[in-house]
């Protein structure tokens, strides 16, 4: 039975039962799953009356009527522009091209979704859908005999489209993240660490130590501190960097490929729709690891253990680090610049700690929409794989951000691991570590007692790492496969057992990454395994990406 004889039979037994799928007052029914052209799609859903008031007296929905539903869609937004009665019946014309603007379209949407936001986004994926298939049968000259009534936006414009966007949190970070934005990021996390760095000189913390015992001083100044040298100079960047080509690549080139364009000048404004509706759908993503952030990582931190430890005046079994030097060397430094000195160093790593989560969250988006574009994508004639490379390049983005977060990982637990060791710099600890490994050296490291809570972290980062992997390429091979099946395309490259990703080197890449991240501090000779893990993960890298170049 088709969509809508579907909707008849509903329509009718509403009739006879008296009740009706209600949202928000309104009768609510779902976009249909198969395609349909735009006439068709909002005929059916004028005659079921999809998005009006539920009458009070248990009667049936009426219709729409051209009349009812412009007002419907005038008082929904009332801030915007008002649509006039001719608009509305050009697009229930019996021979309507589909003419509707994407900011119009939007604004139907909101009707038939019923003022509710997931089924909204539904409606205006839909109707982008409809929109571009009569488009599509108009340009391969399916629908001669039409009418001649005019579009009301017939020659949309990129810029157009961008200006009618909703500015949301993922979009904001979405723009962040932009090829042309990437580099400002950057800038944002240098200059925030410059202040940081600039703070700590001018207190004189920069390098300091402190006496742990008679006979051994510890160096815990803030440029001795991988956490606050290799990570926000070096993995953060090119963390950024690496997500923001991908998005960028993606949003502007790759997507379009699989919607049978070259580029985002030859794609359809449209298309703008469908991935601002999959980014809606992450708004509370977005919105949980900022308040992770906040809470989680500056907040409960600096006040939990900083504030806490300061107002009772001893650090007990917490590592004495920069934040708690106050404790242990009074003299040196007072409570109240402790405090704000540790205020700006949680707040900085709130910071990365979002921009990290929130480049995963970007590839898991990307490779949601590259498995949903494949296994919709029936049509489309690209030659040469060019849609398998698509969304191996997905792929190769989630293992790289793997890579950088598990080695900012690495940095940390470097830290919270020399401060556990009486060695009286990271260097010299480093250091023992490789020659008594080598048997250059009877000298070995020994431990203090005790304990941070990076220790958690660290071990998080990498299995939030991980899982973004697992999903992305599981996703990204999904959609791989369903492209494979459809397409039977002799150009389309073979594929292993195990798909189009390379799963072995990415479990073993991360494995051993893993395994060093455990070593360090915990078995004499971890230096050793960073050193082999290091070499061996920048030529997986660069394995991975000269294999990709070559399909």
């Amino acid at each position: 039975m088709s969509w809508y004889g579907m909707h008849s039979n509903r329509h009718e037994t509403t009739h006879q039962t008296g009740t009706a799928l209600m949202v928000n007052g309104k009768y609510d029914s779902d976009p249909p799953t198969r395609d349909h052209d735009f006439r068709s799609l909002i005929q059916t859903a004028i005659a079921a009356g999809v998005g009006r008031d539920a009458p009070a007296n248990g009667e049936p929905v009426k219709p729409w009527t051209a009349e009812a539903l412009t007002t419907a869609i005038n008082q929904a937004e009332p801030g915007r522009s008002v649509i006039d009665l001719r608009t509305v019946q050009r697009w229930l014309a019996p021979q309507g091209r589909g003419g509707i603007s994407v900011p119009n379209l939007s604004r139907l949407a909101l009707v038939f979704g019923c003022g509710d936001s997931s089924k909204t986004r539904a409606w205006q994926v839909a109707l982008m859908r409809a929109r571009e298939l009569t488009r599509r049968d108009q340009r391969n000259g399916m629908n001669d005999g039409a009418s001649d009534a005019p579009s009301d936006a017939p020659n949309e414009t990129w810029a157009e489209v961008e200006s009618s966007r909703t500015l949301t949190m993922a979009r904001s970070w979405e723009s962040w993240f932009s090829r042309d934005d990437a580099l400002k990021l950057s800038i944002l996390i240098w200059a925030a660490y410059a202040v940081n760095g600039l703070a700590n000189g001018i207190l004189g913390i920069l390098s300091v130590s402190y006496s742990v015992m008679p006979g051994l001083s510890k160096e815990v100044g803030f440029l001795w501190a991988p956490t606050w040298t290799v990570l926000p100079v070096l993995i953060l960047p090119l963390f950024i960097v690496r997500v923001s080509d991908t998005l960028t690549h993606w949003r502007t080139y790759g997507r379009c490929r699989l919607l049978e364009n070259s580029s985002i000048d030859d794609c359809n404004p449209n298309d703008v729709v469908a991935w601002d509706a999959r980014l809606g759908g992450t708004a509370l993503p977005f919105w949980a690891i900022l308040l992770l952030c906040l809470g989680g990582v500056f907040l409960a931190q600096w006040a939990g253990i900083c504030l806490r430890l300061y107002a009772e005046g001893e650090a007990g079994l917490y590592q004495v680090d920069r934040n708690l030097l106050t404790l242990v060397r009074p003299e040196f430094i007072g409570r109240g610049a402790s405090a704000f000195i540790s205020m700006l160093g949680y707040l900085y790593s709130a910071l990365y700690v979002f921009i990290f989560l929130t480049g995963l969250m970007f590839l898991f988006v990307m490779a949601g929409d590259y498995e949903t574009l494949a296994r919709h994508n029936k049509d489309a004639k690209i030659e040469h794989g060019a849609e398998i490379q698509e969304g191996s390049w997905i792929a190769l983005c989630a293992f790289d951000a793997a890579l950088l977060l598990g080695w900012a990982a690495i940095a940390i637990k470097l830290q919270a691991a020399y401060l556990s060791s009486d060695a009286p710099n990271i260097a010299l600890w480093l250091l023992h570590d490789f020659t008594a490994a080598l048997r250059f050296s009877d000298e070995v490291n020994g431990s203090l007692p005790n304990t941070s809570v990076s220790h958690f972290t660290t071990f998080l980062m990498i299995a939030v790492g991980n899982f973004a992997l697992f999903v992305c390429a599981t996703r990204v091979n999904r959609g791989q496969m369903a492209l494979r099946q459809s397409k039977q395309d002799p150009d389309i490259p073979a594929r292993s057992q195990l798909g189009y990703v390379p799963w072995k080197m990415f479990a073993l890449s991360q494995a051993f990454l893993a395994a060093s991240l455990l070593s360090v501090g915990q078995i004499q000779g971890f230096s050793l395994a960073l050193i082999c893990c290091l070499t061996f993960s920048a030529w997986w890298l660069l394995r991975l990406r000269g294999r990709l170049e070559k399909e």
